[in-house]
């Protein structure tokens, strides 16, 4: 199955990658942080309902969570500072921790990198790969956006195939 939606798996466990390629890129540390990855989280990250870092605080990701990273975009703060935002979720807890959090000061363009960051810059095994071909390992929610509160799309069942072209 081929769609240019966006994908939110229930649990990390319920996507295999259809090709074993060592895990391309975990484990490496890029300049910048990937839509797609997960890493770990430096110290506490306070997640926010929406795309606004004024917003109402909706949880906390603690030190040493997996933050898989299902979006970056730039906001502002109240101060007019120039920032980072991230939907992170951190999916391997029973209970998932989501929604957007500061990633800090953009220094430059967005690849420029933020100074301070929260996150770890490694890549953790569990990310994924655009245009990966991956085998659904029990049911999912197909959703519309990166929020867990988007539309659903449709779930999709055990041994459909899936290509991601877009988180």
């Amino acid at each position: 199955m081929t769609a240019r939606l966006r994908a939110l798996l229930s649990r990390r466990s319920q996507l295999e990658p259809l090709y074993k390629s060592e895990e391309e890129g975990a484990g490496q540390e890029p300049d910048e942080w990937l839509v797609g990855s997960r890493y770990e989280t430096l110290r506490p990250l306070v997640v926010r309902a929406r795309q606004d870092p004024s917003s109402e605080e909706c949880g906390t990701l603690r030190v040493g969570a997996s933050a898989l990273v299902m979006a970056l975009q730039r906001g502002l703060e109240s101060d007019g500072t120039d920032v980072l935002m991230a939907y992170l979720a951190d999916t391997r807890q029973s209970k998932w921790t989501s929604g957007w959090a500061t990633l800090g000061c953009i220094r430059g363009d967005l690849a420029g990198g933020v100074a301070d960051p929260p996150l770890t810059m490694r890549r953790l095994r569990g990310s994924w790969e655009f245009g990966g071909r991956y085998r659904i390992l029990d049911k999912l929610v197909l959703r519309a956006g990166v929020e867990l509160e988007s539309e659903t799309m449709r779930e999709l069942q055990r041994n459909e195939e899936v290509l991601i072209l877009e988180l």
